[in-house]
């Protein structure tokens, strides 16, 4: 079932109690879903409505739940990433109806300019078990607004790994993709890199500084930075290589910075020269 995006209008800030009474809501479809890949349970409908359920309390709750942890529903299977400015929150979970490659709903809850709630379904995901929110960045683009990066991570049984980053801002009142990322001859909402996890043995340095293996945002500088994978013989899936690309927001878009070039220093003619 879609999602439509749903307008909330009354205010309100959620209180301790009602978070826990709304965490111990959500957890009861998301343990009954663990139960539900059975022909028995898929006949009875008990996969799909659980699944309603879940989608419901999300938008039923969705305008007094910005302050809400919700460990219990975390803990059978929610996944929360908040941005800092509280604006944007991505929910997902497993919604049991894949078998080895799992899928995933996934509900994003934002707020409009003139700060009301609304959520919407993000399109659907086919991932590995693994598959999870990491992050969501605010970024603060001076005349184009607030805008979120949000970072997913994959990682599979095989040692294959991919990072996902996609730009959304809101647009009207729809939270939409931002193509402001100036990307081989062409603007993007979204950059992704594969690599084989092996490869990180051939780079003992990042065992030291793993961020550097990440999509990285500084919204002071503005600055977007991300690692060099490589398609090597040995790591056909991708190669981490020890080097960052680095992307600067010029007022437009972000766009690649060339590094400086170095000035060669001058030879300097030695005194045996000559002779």
């Amino acid at each position: 079932m879609n999602i439509r995006s749903i307008l909330f209008l009354y205010p309100a800030i959620a209180s301790a109690q009602n978070c826990a009474e709304m965490d111990a809501a959500l957890a009861t479809p998301l343990r009954q879903l663990q139960n539900t890949q059975s022909v028995v349970a898929y006949e009875r409908g008990e996969r799909d409505g659980a699944n309603h359920e879940i989608h419901r309390l999300l938008a039923t709750q969705a305008n007094t739940n910005w302050d809400c942890d919700y460990p219990q529903a975390q803990a059978a299977g929610l996944q929360i990433a908040t941005a800092a400015d509280k604006q944007f929150r991505a929910w997902r979970w497993d919604d049991m109806t894949g078998g080895i490659e799992r899928h995933y709903r996934e509900v994003w809850q934002y707020r409009t300019h003139n700060w009301q709630t609304r959520i919407t379904d993000a399109p659907a995901i086919a991932a590995t078990q693994n598959e999870q929110t990491i992050a969501i960045d605010t970024a603060h683009l001076g005349n184009k607004g607030t805008a979120w990066f949000l970072i997913e991570s994959d990682k599979d049984a095989m040692l294959n790994h991919a990072e996902k980053l996609t730009l959304l801002h809101v647009a009207g009142d729809d939270l939409v993709p931002a193509a402001w990322i100036a990307h081989d001859n062409t603007l993007t909402a979204s950059l992704q890199y594969e690599y084989d996890m092996r490869s990180l043995l051939d780079q003992p340095a990042l065992s030291k500084y793993p961020a550097r293996t990440r999509f990285i945002y500084d919204d002071e500088k503005k600055t977007l930075t991300f690692p060099r994978v490589k398609t090597t013989a040995k790591y056909p899936g991708g190669a981490m290589q020890n080097e960052l690309q680095h992307y600067r927001f010029d007022g437009d878009n972000f766009v690649a910075e060339t590094p400086a070039r170095k000035t060669p220093r001058p030879q300097r003619k030695s005194p045996f020269s000559g002779r």
